[in-house]
């Protein structure tokens, strides 16, 4: 059983055959890039975001995709002890711009709320795996703050997010009407708050760790990648905060395209909503000195391969 353990895979790397180690990370890359929801193998999250209710969300947005990328991490790992960093580390470059560009025109054009998230969610699993694959200690402790941020935004998305689709009976832009600051300000304050934390605005936590991947990417011999991701970043940006303003403060749609929404009120989801908020909020200033020794000492596997 000691054959399969991860040191042990780490200990005969060197020893590995070429071929098969690349075949093994292709398919390992796609099965668990299929979790993770890396392009092109993006598709079933959509309309999974879409049925799924917000706590089951935040577990495919959070749990599934951080423990998908954690065994492509292992992957990356193993691949970079036996064949170098460029193999594995290219792929997930290109799988990760890949994503980021997929994301682009459909976060531009969605119509349904929790699609939305979905295609944020592609959009950011993209963004680690670029960090990732440009390496480097800098790419990599970008790849693994965003990993952390996303984590702590992404449920306060999700819960304000389902707690507007459950006040108008649906998560479909047309039928929640536009305006809903009017009829729900403290869900849609705090969708926005969480929008501002996904999209990357300063000062949260997101803008930090992209802002660090770029970095490494310009500063190393990814210039031209790096490029395409930022203004892929710009668009990806500027297509949400369209999306999120016509929701929140867009005038009411036609009177046939309406549902009555109930009254706002405190429940559950609202207040798992608030507290994630205020976590979200306190990470962009201060992470506890634990997390942060993590953190780096991951860095420094990952980018050392120890």
């Amino acid at each position: 059983m000691t054959a399969l353990n991860w040191t042990r895979f780490m200990q005969v790397a060197p020893e590995l055959h070429p071929f098969t180690l690349r075949l093994g990370v292709v398919f390992a890359l796609i099965g668990y890039g299929t979790k993770a929801g890396l392009a092109p193998m993006h598709t079933w999250k959509p309309d999974a975001y879409r049925e799924a209710p917000s706590p089951a969300g935040v577990l495919m947005a959070v749990g599934m995709l951080n423990g998908a990328l954690y065994c492509i991490l292992r992957i990356h790992l193993i691949s970079k002890a036996s064949l170098g960093p460029e193999f594995s580390g290219d792929l997930l470059l290109k799988l990760g711009l890949l994503s980021v560009l997929i994301a682009v025109p459909f976060i531009l054009i969605q119509w349904n709320l929790k699609r939305l998230l979905a295609y944020s969610s592609i959009e950011h699993v993209g963004i680690m795996a670029v960090g990732i694959g440009i390496g480097g200690e800098a790419g990599v402790l970008g790849a693994l703050l965003h990993m952390t941020y996303h984590s702590l935004a992404k449920p306060v998305a999700f819960f304000s997010a389902g707690t507007l689709a459950q006040l108008h009976s649906s998560s479909d832009f047309k039928r929640m009407q536009g305006g809903t600051f009017n009829r729900a300000p403290v869900a849609s304050a705090l969708f926005v708050i969480a929008a501002l934390m996904i999209t990357g605005s300063p000062p949260f936590g997101l803008f930090f760790s992209e802002m660090t991947i770029l970095r490494a990417g310009f500063l190393g011999s990814h210039a031209t990648a790096t490029s395409i991701f930022l203004a892929a970043l710009v668009v990806l940006f500027c297509g949400f905060a369209f999306q999120v303003g016509r929701l929140v403060l867009g005038p009411p749609r036609h009177q046939a395209d309406r549902r009555v929404p109930v009254p706002e009120r405190f429940d559950l989801g609202m207040g798992a909503a608030i507290l994630a908020a205020i976590l979200a909020i306190v990470s962009a200033f201060y992470l506890p000195g634990p997390l942060v020794a993590l953190i780096r000492a991951a860095t420094q596997v990952v980018w050392g391969g120890a």
